[in-house]
C-alpha cells in the first residue's frame, strides 16, 4: 500500500511529490517562482464528504444556482455558494486506478501557471511531460489542472522525500505553516477571473486532518499554531477551529 505524502496541505503520492519538487526547482531557476499545490488527490470517502457538504437531496426544484445532480439514484441540489463538486467516482482528483490529478499555481504576483495564455502557463503546458504530467485542464478551460497518468510510479533510487516539502522547511516553519493554513482554510479565488469563486477543495472540517499532519512536521509551538489559524480564517470561525485542532494535537 502506498504511503501518501503532503505538500501545501494537499495529499500526493511520493512520485507526484517528487515530480512537483523537480518542477518547482526548475520554475525557480527559470522564472524565480515556486510552485504550489492547491488541490491534490482524494480518497473516495473524502469525495463523498465534499459532495454531500455541497449538495442536498431534494426531489423538486433547482435551488438558488440551478445546479442539479444525480448520484446513486438520488437527486441533489446545490445550496453551497462557494462552488460545485463532482459526484463521487467521477472526480479526476479522486484516486481511481493509477491516475490522479493536481491543481497548481505559482507564487508570482503576475499571471502565472494558473492563467491561460500566460508565459509560465504556456511553458508548463509544453513541458508537462518532463514531469510525468499531462495538461488536460487546457481542454476544459482550467490551466491550473494537470493529470498524472500513473501516480504510483517509483521514485528514483537514492532520492529522499524527507525534506520534499519546502513549505515545511525548519527555517521557514511559521510563515510556511501560516501560508498553508490560508490555502487550506479558505475558499481561494483564482487569479484574473479564471474560475473565480471556485471552491478549491474540502471544507474547514475536512481539512483538519491535513492541518494536523502538517503541524506534526514543523517546529512551532501551539500558540503559533493558534495565531496562524486566527490569521488564516474569518473571525467567526477562528476560535471554533483552533479549539478543535488543539484537542486533536494534544491527543
Amino acid at each position: 500500500m502506498t504511503d501518501f505524502v503532503w505538500r501545501d496541505g494537499s495529499r500526493l503520492t511520493p512520485y507526484m511529490a517528487y515530480q512537483i519538487r523537480r518542477l518547482s526547482a526548475d520554475m525557480v531557476r527559470l522564472f524565480g517562482v515556486e510552485v504550489l499545490v492547491t488541490s491534490g488527490i482524494r480518497t473516495n470517502q473524502e469525495q463523498i464528504d465534499i459532495f454531500l457538504d455541497t449538495y442536498t437531496p431534494q426531489a423538486y426544484g433547482d435551488g438558488p444556482f440551478g445546479d442539479v445532480r444525480w448520484w446513486q439514484g438520488v437527486r441533489y441540489v446545490r445550496y453551497d455558494p462557494s462552488g460545485t463538486a463532482a459526484q463521487p467516482g467521477t472526480s479526476n482528483h479522486e484516486v481511481q486506478g493509477t491516475a490522479g490529478a493536481v491543481d497548481l499555481r505559482d507564487i508570482g504576483e503576475d499571471a502565472g501557471i494558473a492563467t491561460m495564455g500566460s508565459a509560465r502557463s504556456e511553458w508548463l503546458r509544453a513541458h508537462a511531460g518532463d514531469y510525468g504530467m499531462e495538461p488536460e485542464g487546457f481542454s476544459f478551460g482550467e490551466a491550473w489542472h494537470y493529470k498524472f497518468p500513473n501516480i504510483f510510479l517509483p521514485v528514483p533510487a537514492g532520492v529522499s522525500l524527507s525534506e520534499e516539502d519546502d513549505m515545511l522547511d525548519a527555517n521557514r516553519d511559521y510563515d510556511a505553516f501560516k501560508t498553508m493554513l490560508q490555502r487550506a482554510l479558505k475558499f481561494d479565488v483564482r487569479p484574473n477571473g479564471a474560475g473565480a469563486d471556485w471552491k478549491l477543495g474540502p471544507t474547514v472540517w475536512e481539512r483538519l486532518n491535513q492541518i494536523q499532519a502538517a503541524a506534526s512536521g514543523v517546529t512551532i509551538d501551539p500558540q503559533q499554531v493558534a495565531a496562524a489559524i486566527a490569521d488564516a480564517i474569518p473571525d467567526d470561525m477562528a476560535k471554533q477551529v483552533a479549539d478543535e485542532l488543539a484537542k486533536r494535537l494534544q491527543s
